[in-house]
């Protein structure tokens, strides 16, 4: 990866490829942004990938609760039924 640095010189970065990173870049996901972060000598590229999706017709609302200890969450459907509702414990 080449990037525009000050006064026209080029930066030039090698990355390490992860096989996960094929699924991104397989027509799918445009990618939309690089950020290149440099921390306690080490650099830092973080890709922000975007794509179009499609909406399904709602079948349930979920709300989300998020304590210092616990995740509480509730499930209705769209009359307002109770489906499910729970609390998952965090380890804190």
């Amino acid at each position: 990866m080449r990037i525009a640095a000050l006064n026209g010189e080029w930066v030039e970065l090698k990355l390490i490829w992860y096989k996960h990173l094929d699924k991104y870049f397989n027509g799918e996901w445009k990618l939309k942004e690089i950020l290149v972060s440099y921390r306690d000598n080490t650099t830092w590229v973080y890709l922000t990938f975007e794509r179009e999706v499609v909406v399904k017709p709602l079948r349930a609302v979920t709300g989300v609760d998020v304590n210092f200890n616990n995740i509480t969450y509730t499930i209705v459907d769209l009359r307002g039924k109770l489906v499910s509702m729970g609390v998952i414990r965090l380890m804190v």
